[in-house]
């Protein structure tokens, strides 16, 4: 059973996370890295590549400083997604990842951070609020000549939602990046068929996919924890 303590009337703390494994990213690092080798990427691909797979891998088990490679990651994709035409991710990236990523880094620092659980009431709040937010970002992007519009408009829109829950360190911030990857996955995939040196940028995706797999296992993993 979920042990939980109060913090309000609308959100409850859990547990202390289990114990942390370094296999997965190291083999993710190492994989990252044999793909930028294998596309001959350049240098900024480098960066975004290794510095992207140690912010969600270290994210996914909960190490305090991810937060900070998050923002670095941030800044490098942001560059990439305006060169690949996804503006409405390279605004996003620049303007509201960073400062999130560096407030998150913040906030995971302090003593006894906890992680957190949306009630019923909050969790249809956030969803309607969602496709409000998700409506206005996809009227931007295909007013802006984003590629790939759509996708556009809601894989910029889906990270806002899920870095704010970061920083407050809700456990449902997990399927949104489930979503959110998945949808990247597609984009970076056809964005690679024309770019041929952001082949490493989709194989970071697909890691990026499976670590909210085990991010979202390990964080509710621990709520059975007491």
């Amino acid at each position: 059973m979920e042990s939980t303590a109060t913090i309000s009337p609308s959100v409850t703390s859990d547990s202390p996370s289990p114990r942390r494994s370094w296999r997965w990213p190291l083999a993710a690092t190492v994989m990252i890295m044999i793909a930028t080798s294998l596309t001959q990427a350049s240098p900024l691909v480098w960066v975004s590549s290794i510095t992207g797979i140690i912010f969600v891998t270290s994210l996914a088990q909960d190490y305090k400083h991810a937060n900070l490679f998050g923002a670095i990651f941030s800044v490098t994709l942001a560059i990439l997604s305006f060169e690949a035409n996804f503006f409405g991710n390279a605004l996003m990236n620049i303007l509201f990842s960073v400062p999130v990523s560096l407030y998150a880094w913040y906030r995971s620092s302090r003593p006894s951070p906890g992680r957190y659980t949306l009630t019923l009431p909050q969790a249809i709040g956030w969803g309607a609020l969602s496709v409000i937010l998700l409506l206005c970002s996809i009227w931007f992007s295909v007013h802006s000549g984003s590629f790939m519009p759509i996708y556009d408009g809601i894989s910029t829109m889906l990270p806002i939602i899920a870095l704010v829950m970061m920083a407050f360190r809700l456990k449902e911030q997990w399927w949104i990046w489930l979503l959110f990857n998945a949808l990247e996955l597609v984009m970076w995939f056809k964005a690679s068929g024309i770019q041929q040196g952001l082949w490493a940028v989709f194989a970071m995706k697909v890691i990026f996919l499976v670590n909210s797999v085990i991010g979202l296992i390990h964080w509710y993993r621990s709520a059975q924890q007491s």
